[in-house]
C-alpha cells in the first residue's frame, strides 16, 4: 500500500516535469533551426507526440487512483461498507468519478476548445499565433490542469495581445 502511495503522490510532478522538458526543448530546436543552428530532433519528439501522451497519461492515473482507492477501502474494515455489496456500486463510480475523473476530463475538454479556436485564429492567418505555436499552447494547457487551464487561456490571449502591440509599437 506504500508503494502504491508514492506512485500516485511522486508520478504526476515527475511525467508532467519531464513533459515540460520535452516540449521546453522541441521549442530550443526549432528556435535553432530558425537562427541555423545544428540541433536535431528526434522523429517521435513533437508536439504531437506530448500531448497524446500527456492525455494518456492523465486518463491511465485516472485508472491507477481508481483501483488503488477500491483497493484501500477494501482493505480496511470500517471502509469496506463503503463497497458493494454494502452499498450500491453507483457510490464508488461516483465517488471516483468526481475525485479522479472529472478533473481530467474538464481539463482535456478545455483544453480542445481553446485549441480549436486558436487553430480558427491560425487558419485566418492571423499573426497573433502560427500552427506550431498553437500545439504548444495546446500542451501547456494540458500541462496546467485543472482548473489551471481556466487561468492559463485568457493569459495566453492578453500576453499575446501584449506582445502584438510592443512588436508593432517598436517597430515603427
Amino acid at each position: 500500500m506504500a508503494f502504491l502511495s508514492l506512485i500516485t503522490i511522486w508520478l504526476p510532478p515527475i511525467f508532467l516535469s519531464a513533459v515540460f522538458l520535452a516540449a521546453f526543448y522541441i521549442y530550443l530546436c526549432h528556435k535553432a533551426r530558425f537562427q541555423k543552428a545544428d540541433w536535431k530532433l528526434p522523429a517521435l519528439l513533437n508536439y504531437k507526440t506530448l500531448i497524446v501522451g500527456l492525455i494518456l497519461f492523465y486518463f491511465l492515473y485516472a485508472v491507477l487512483k481508481t483501483f488503488g482507492q477500491y483497493y484501500a477501502w477494501s482493505d480496511d474494515s470500517l471502509s469496506r461498507y463503503l463497497l458493494s455489496p454494502y452499498q450500491p456500486i453507483g457510490y464508488f463510480v461516483s465517488y471516483s468519478w468526481m475525485h479522479f475523473w472529472l478533473g481530467s476530463f474538464l481539463n482535456i475538454g478545455v483544453s480542445f476548445i481553446f485549441y480549436f479556436f486558436l487553430r480558427l485564429l491560425v487558419l485566418r492567418e492571423s499573426a497573433i499565433f502560427r500552427k506550431e505555436e498553437a500545439e504548444m499552447v495546446f500542451l501547456g494547457a494540458l500541462l496546467s490542469g485543472w482548473p489551471g487551464v481556466l487561468l492559463f487561456a485568457p493569459m495566453v490571449f492578453i500576453f499575446a495581445l501584449l506582445a502584438s502591440a510592443s512588436a508593432h509599437f517598436f517597430k515603427k
